[in-house]
């Protein structure tokens, strides 16, 4: 796609492309400044729509879509504010902005996210889409590129949605003869896009990409599509296949059981509405917060009940709450654990960087048995590509035992002396990499590049 960086768009008010931000399949962002009045903008230019064979009906929709948009003012939404055709006849979409980055960008440099800033990040979400809902608006294409960080303090509980409503359809896709569909067009889009026979609703469709989106902070990876490029393996599991669940990448259970019912294939057994989802995540992780009073005491039972008798619940009570949103009393957590650590890595960065250039840059990189790196515990494993399987090796002997797919996390290995353990990381087509852990070495969070195999 060109880059319009420095260019003017001029319209009623005249918009001044700073930077771009990204270019996917299709659209490019860009950071922009109304002029005269220096007031921030984003501008998104759906570029790659000519190329793709977008009939002139798309481009009215999406104008249409638009035109609805700035109608719209609701708290935590980015509006729509301008609208335009470039000469070419390739539409964009010009949205408020706000100083912070998105939370995609945060992704891409801190690969996951502590479990207390995702489900800050998907209380606040949920809150916007609750209210937007409740007027029948739906975003239809939530993902970590649509959610804008504020600066400051407490960002993930300040978040902003943008492009609400505006976005191309699966429908839409799979109308245009020459668009492939890559990762940043479908990750947003829940089974029953694919699977019609599911059924479903627009509101339960924001909340399977909440979950998703909730799955990736955690993981580092979108529960289908792993490839950030290529979709085509994603699309396949998509159609036919539950969604992998966050125990399998060491996510505590609570926390993976919040979050597989937001995924559910079934739109019918998902949470009510994105809320409830909130609140059970929050439930797994913080556990059950006491709105009692200190002071208040338990009402005394009656003379003729007995002190051990089951409490009888109000007529009012309402359903029972579900299994996946029930309390989770407070326990210790590998997370806490690597959140602690994660304070000792910004100590150790330069030595783990020069590790790691040294490895990537080392004479022979096609190797079929590199030397193991010396490692720490308390880590957590991501792997380039992602997805590699990570095996222990048994001492005194070739057995090997399966822990999982990157990202995994490592905390809870206990040591004797400064004795290490050693790990294989295993992707079909790349070199197996060996790994050592040790505990006298500070924890660090790992990114480990595999190199193709020529066999």
């Amino acid at each position: 796609m060109e880059n319009l960086q420095g260019g003017t768009l001029a319209l009623e008010h005249r918009y001044h492309l700073d930077r771009r931000i990204s270019a996917d399949s299709l659209l490019s962002r860009y950071a922009a400044t109304q002029e005269p009045f220096g007031l921030p903008v984003q501008v998104v230019i759906f570029e790659g729509l000519p190329e793709a064979g977008a009939e002139d009906a798309l481009v009215e929709r999406i104008r249409s879509s638009a035109e609805r948009a700035s109608h719209r003012r609701l708290d935590g939404v980015l509006s729509v504010v301008d609208f335009g055709e470039l000469d070419r006849g390739v539409p964009f979409v010009i949205e408020q902005s706000q100083a912070g980055t998105s939370l995609s960008a945060v992704l891409e440099r801190r690969g996951t996210l502590p479990p207390g800033e995702v489900a800050a990040l998907v209380e606040r979400l949920a809150d916007v889409l609750e209210r937007a809902h409740a007027r029948e608006l739906y975003h239809g294409a939530l993902s970590a590129r649509w959610v804008r960080l504020p600066e400051g303090k407490d960002a993930f509980a300040r978040a902003h949605l943008s492009f609400f409503g505006v976005s191309l359809s699966l429908e839409e896709l799979l109308a245009l003869p020459h668009a492939a569909l890559t990762t940043d067009l479908v990750d947003a889009f829940p089974p029953e896009a694919f699977d019609p026979e599911l059924g479903g609703d627009p509101a339960a469709a924001d909340q399977w990409a909440l979950g998703a989106l909730a799955f990736r902070a955690l993981s580092g990876v979108h529960p289908y599509f792993d490839d950030p490029i290529d979709a085509s393996e994603g699309l396949m599991r998509i159609k036919t296949q539950p969604a992998p669940t966050l125990r399998e990448l060491g996510v505590e259970e609570a926390i993976s059981q919040a979050i597989e019912r937001a995924l559910e294939r079934d739109p019918r057994a998902r949470y009510p509405s994105p809320g409830d989802f909130a609140r059970a995540l929050s439930v797994a992780v913080h556990g059950e917060r006491d709105e009692e009073p200190i002071a208040s005491l338990p009402t005394p039972l009656p003379a003729s009940q007995p002190a051990d008798a089951p409490a009888i619940a109000p007529r009012n009570e309402g359903p029972p709450v579900p299994p996946q949103a029930a309390p989770i009393p407070p326990r210790p957590s590998g997370y806490l654990l690597t959140l602690a650590l994660a304070i000792l890595v910004l100590s150790n960065l330069g030595w783990f960087f020069f590790t790691m250039d040294r490895l990537a840059t080392s004479e022979d990189p096609a190797a079929t048995s590199p030397a193991p790196q010396v490692l720490s515990a308390g880590l957590q494993i991501h792997s380039d590509p992602p997805g590699a399987r990570l095996f222990t090796r048994v001492p005194d002997s070739d057995e090997e035992r399966l822990l999982g797919a990157t990202p995994q996390s490592l905390t809870d290995f206990v040591f004797e002396g400064d004795h290490g353990v050693d790990f294989v990381l295993r992707l079909e087509g790349y070199q197996d990499q060996s790994l050592r852990v040790q505990e006298s070495i500070t924890g660090q969070d790992l990114h480990v590049t595999l190199h193709p195999s020529d066999r």
